[in-house]
């Protein structure tokens, strides 16, 4: 993943490579570079979870894991600029299955019940049923804003993986709910993208000042004892 850069800088060079000596066949929609990035990502995914699917429980721990690991990847791909190649729709397949790793693994479920919101019908969409879908997410939101803040069990990655797969998703509906209702769309939208993520760093930042408090009193806590 490390070197994902080097190929977006040399992006034109390997397109033209990989189109006189394809290694996979070239998928619908894509370019020959994006086919043959998606398709290593996709064989590094299959090898991690592997490492765990050798004898490992399908607990908190394994989605755990795959989670991290799926929004690390999405991360780097975004950070190299990779995304402008493989496309909306990569982005939005990744998203979907860390979307469902994290019902899989539980303990997160108002995070999940308002995600669903911003869900998109496959059979296609109107512009009444997503005005219904943004007018449930806006009354929501802020119930489980509320709820997260009351309670702070997750740890530092998972919460940085469910702020970005929640961006994500809420970026990509917007987009959508702009294209449909054009200039009546800001009557409809109560967040803006970086509302929600400055909402949701506001919890992990409540987190982390706590996890400091905690771990400054335990510190305290041994000192006295000891002397």
């Amino acid at each position: 993943m490390d070197r994902l850069g080097d190929a977006f800088n040399e992006r034109d060079t390997l397109e033209l490579i990989l189109q006189d000596y394809p290694i996979v066949n070239v998928m619908e929609g894509m370019s020959s570079l994006s086919t043959h990035i998606s398709w290593m990502i996709n064989l590094l995914e299959i090898h991690l979870e592997a490492i765990w699917e050798n004898g490992a429980f399908r607990s908190y721990d394994y989605y755990y894991y795959l989670i991290t690991n799926a929004c690390y990847i999405v991360r780097k791909v975004r950070d190299t600029q990779l995304d402008t190649i493989l496309g909306r729709i990569w982005l939005q397949e990744q998203s979907a299955k860390i979307c469902e790793y994290i019902k899989r693994c539980g303990r997160i479920s108002s995070w999940i019940k308002v995600l669903d919101f911003l869900k998109l019908d496959s059979n296609g969409v109107t512009a009444e049923s997503m005005k219904g879908k943004l007018r449930l997410f806006n009354e929501q939101f802020p119930e489980m804003f509320r709820e997260q803040s009351l309670w702070l069990v997750l740890d530092e990655q998972l919460m940085e993986s469910l702020i970005l797969v929640f961006v994500l998703a809420y970026e990509y509906f917007i987009e959508r709910f702009r294209d449909i209702l054009l200039d009546q769309a800001d009557e409809h939208i109560t967040y803006s993208t970086s509302r929600i993520e400055s909402c949701l760093r506001r919890i992990l930042e409540e987190y982390l000042e706590l996890e400091e408090h905690l771990r400054e009193t335990r510190l305290k806590a041994v000192r006295e004892f000891i002397y």
